[in-house]
């Protein structure tokens, strides 16, 4: 049967329950009229009821409707308000194929987003969506320009087009969108300045611009953005000084200005941010002295510095409030034994103190830590290395290298580390591989954990977070045992290699997945 969908009718001011405006979704989503270069994603199962019996597509999976209208007595209408297609297509569909979505004048929140969906975004369609509130395209394939359209969509909150291939600029027009609170454009081929109009957006929470390629400096009429929580402008090309009154930006929790051109020092104003959860400003052209204030925040988790000019008072006490689980100062002038306050990071599960001028042992109190992560290459540290390093149970990289370490490393132990387990030759466990993890990019470091644990849960392989390895009993020649443990190993690779991908970005290393060390 042809998929149908409830829309407003203009010639009338209600739409009866026993109405149905025609309108043919099958291309789009039904398997039995789908063109053959199209593939449907698994989930796509989800949306059996929609070739249902039932003409009431308020009743159908993904759809949500508006609650019946009682002022009319001789009318209960309900119209669809609300469609959620994320994630039904596994392989590129013409934009086109999206035409009849666009009848559908009484959307208020659109969200197909994770459908490989390819060509521009049609603009007079979208344009036609006056009543929208939420849309999401993200993680597409669409190309050209952010059409003007768009930003003439006045009730939008929500507005979510990162991860596809958009270039040009950002128009001024952008500043129309008053009601916006989320505006997210991360991961495309954007250019250009940004524009003052930005500030015009005083409602937003939310601003992810990064890995485009947005140059010149940060627009002071972002500092009018007093809502905002999380602002990423990482992985561009802005250059001149962070704006001296960032402070003045009171709530902020996660701010991400890393892999930029950025002059000058970290302002005093972010004593102010006392909101912040996630600092990152690694890889820029900043100098100065690294102000010890920034461990004074309490809801600190994230803090990167590495990759600049910054300079360490070495001779300076601190007494971190903070409770870091990713610390980066690589290149910051750390001079004498890794820093014993160090120790109170009890958390820390990735460090990075490459190219400092450390010296000394490795610090037993270090090598107990559990870590995922550990960089000290390009320093002076010498001795052997404490027993205890190479028994962790989440170790994934460790590079020593160029250092003056010595002492006798077991093969064994190496070998363990940089050869990955086994393919088995039975799971027990069902592990999906169609799912798109959302990359952490140093910005809400809370919001990714929750985030990664929920992925890693979908996939059955959160568990592997905690549980130890199970031992094979000597001699054992069950097969069905050894095989249970042989997969319980490469599920736990699989694990390692989901966090992994996503870690590494925030520590700036392009290690392959998989577990590694590097000692010279």
């Amino acid at each position: 049967m042809p998929i149908q969908a409830f829309c407003s009718n203009p010639s009338s001011s209600s739409l009866s329950s026993s109405s149905c405006c025609h309108i043919d979704l099958g291309l789009v989503l039904n398997t039995k009229s789908k063109p053959s270069n199209l593939a449907i994603h698994s989930s796509l199962q989800t949306l059996d009821s929609w070739n249902s019996s039932s003409s009431n597509c308020c009743l159908w999976d993904n759809v949500t409707c508006s609650p019946p209208s009682n002022s009319n007595s001789n009318s209960t209408s309900s119209v669809v308000i609300a469609l959620h297609l994320s994630n039904l297509l596994a392989q590129f569909m013409p934009s086109n194929l999206l035409a009849p979505l666009f009848f559908i004048k009484s959307l208020r929140v659109l969200d197909i987003s994770n459908n490989s969906t390819n060509d521009q975004i049609p603009a007079l369609g979208f344009g036609n969506l006056s009543n929208l509130v939420h849309l999401d395209l993200s993680s597409n394939n669409f190309n050209g320009s952010i059409p003007p359209q768009l930003f003439q969509l006045r009730h939008l909150q929500h507005l979510d087009l990162g991860s596809n291939k958009l270039h040009g600029g950002l128009s001024p027009k952008v500043g129309s969108l008053q009601d916006l609170r989320v505006l997210k454009l991360s991961y495309n081929r954007l250019s250009g300045e940004l524009p003052e109009e930005i500030g015009n957006l005083t409602k937003l929470q939310q601003l992810s611009l990064g890995s485009n390629k947005f140059s010149n400096g940060i627009p002071s009429s972002i500092l009018y953005l007093r809502e905002l929580e999380e602002l990423d402008l990482s992985n561009n090309a802005l250059s001149m000084e962070i704006p001296s009154h960032i402070g003045n930006l009171s709530i902020l929790s996660s701010l991400s200005l890393a892999k930029n051109k950025l002059t000058g020092g970290i302002p005093s104003s972010m004593q102010k941010l006392n909101k912040l959860d996630s600092l990152d400003l690694e890889g820029n052209l900043l100098t100065g002295e690294i102000p010890f204030w920034l461990f004074d925040f309490e809801d600190l988790q994230l803090l990167q510095l590495g990759g600049n000019n910054l300079t360490w008072n070495n001779n300076m006490k601190i007494v971190p409030k903070c409770t870091l689980s990713i610390l980066s100062l690589r290149s910051c002038g750390l001079q004498g034994e890794i820093p014993e306050w160090i120790s109170t990071q009890t958390n820390l599960f990735v460090l990075d103190l490459s190219k400092n001028q450390l010296h000394g042992p490795f610090p037993q109190w270090l090598a107990e830590y559990n870590f995922f992560i550990l960089i000290l290459s390009h320093n002076k540290l010498l001795g052997s290395l404490p027993p205890a390093l190479f028994r962790s149970s989440q170790l994934s990289i460790l590079a020593l290298s160029s250092n003056n370490f010595s002492g006798e490393l077991l093969e064994n132990i190496v070998l363990e580390k940089l050869v990955p387990p086994p393919t088995p030759v039975m799971a027990p466990m069902t592990v999906s591989h169609g799912e798109k993890l959302e990359k952490f990019n140093g910005t809400d470091f809370k919001r990714w954990q929750q985030k990664m644990l929920f992925y890693l849960t979908t996939l059955n392989l959160a568990r592997f977070l905690q549980e130890d390895a199970p031992a094979l009993k000597e001699n054992e020649t069950d097969r069905q045992v050894i095989a249970a443990v042989e997969a319980w190993k490469h599920a736990d690779f699989l694990c390692r290699n989901y966090l992994l991908n996503d870690v590494l970005s925030t520590v700036g290393r392009s290690f392959h997945p998989g577990r590694q060390i590097a000692v010279t």
